[in-house]
């Protein structure tokens, strides 16, 4: 009697996370997007975070402008042209907060105030985020952008200029025919509508993509894992969350998320049997990526301090 026939084991290889780069930043790239990412999940993990931008922040900010403009201080013209150029460019962040700062400290100090009790609450002191916020709350000021969209601006490397903006990053999407009630139902009106959809928003990635090829941009891969140990990151820089406490639920929620939701990520991590050791090391590593200082661990047996939020 023949032996039977073994299935073959097919092992579904991941798909490659990619962005695209310019061929002379492949470093610069991973530092960039690195601190893009992580800032956009330190509001999505710390909602308050992005609330206090939201409101007193950018109060405080546009009142600054304010109180420079009534003084008659000689704002320079770069930062104020508005542009995402402007936006980008060196002499906003170091006018504002470098050497020359001394003739214009008195408008100056009540923004910088509240900049500082930010960087704090959240324990982020370094300077490239003093930088995003700064930016992000310019591209509010000039009507580039709005809080509503989550975006931050984080300081291109090299000062390069955008590969692709303005008209050529729009997307419309037109659907004529919506619904034909007397020969379809609701539900066959809304799947051909959303496959029509999908198949538009499709073409139009692929279009971009060619285009940036074209210019000379090259696909970079992203590093394994990066979302998750930057998420981890967020938990234990921002929250005051331990290593084992990370590793015991590590793919924690928002509190959002359904309770099934929570109990199933909980039980995934305690499948994978994830060590604090473990958790450490991705964050450590995650920290040195994006140039992160972190803080210093809690004494061993000492209640936590208050979490920011």
């Amino acid at each position: 009697m023949g032996k039977p026939m073994s299935k073959k084991r097919t092992s579904k290889k991941a798909s490659r996370v990619v962005q695209f780069a310019w061929p002379w930043e492949p470093a610069d790239h991973a530092l960039y997007s690195g601190r893009y990412r992580f800032l956009v999940l330190v509001c999505k993990e710390c909602p308050e975070s992005w609330l206090e931008l939201e409101r007193p922040m950018r109060c405080a900010y546009e009142e600054m402008f304010l109180l420079l403009e009534s003084s008659g201080t000689d704002i320079p013209a770069v930062g104020l042209g508005g542009s995402w150029d402007d936006v980008h460019s060196h002499e906003l962040v170091t006018w504002l907060f470098g050497p020359a700062r001394q003739d214009h400290s008195f408008e100056v100090w009540p923004f910088e105030k509240r900049l500082t009790a930010w960087q704090k609450k959240f324990r982020l002191s370094e300077d490239w985020v003093k930088d995003s916020i700064v930016r992000t709350l310019h591209a509010w000021l000039l009507g580039l952008d709005a809080p509503g969209t989550g975006r931050w601006v984080v300081q291109r490397p090299h000062d390069l200029s955008a590969p692709v903006s303005g008209s050529e990053n729009a997307f419309t999407f037109t659907q004529t025919e919506v619904w034909q009630p007397t020969l379809e139902t609701r539900e066959e009106a809304r799947e051909r509508v959303i496959n029509a959809f999908e198949h538009t928003l499709s073409q139009w990635f692929d279009h971009k993509e060619a285009l940036l090829s074209q210019r000379g941009l090259k696909k970079v891969s992203v590093w394994p894992k990066r979302d998750q140990h930057l998420r981890w990151l967020v938990r234990y820089q921002c929250k005051g969350e331990r290593w084992a406490e990370i590793a015991r639920h590590p793919d924690r929620v928002t509190s959002a998320a359904s309770s099934a939701q929570v109990a199933t990520n909980e039980v995934a991590g305690a499948k994978r049997k994830l060590t604090a050791k473990a958790v450490e090391d991705a964050v450590r590593k995650a920290a040195n990526r994006i140039g992160l200082t972190l803080r210093k661990p809690d004494p061993v047996g000492r209640p936590r301090k208050n979490n920011p939020d």
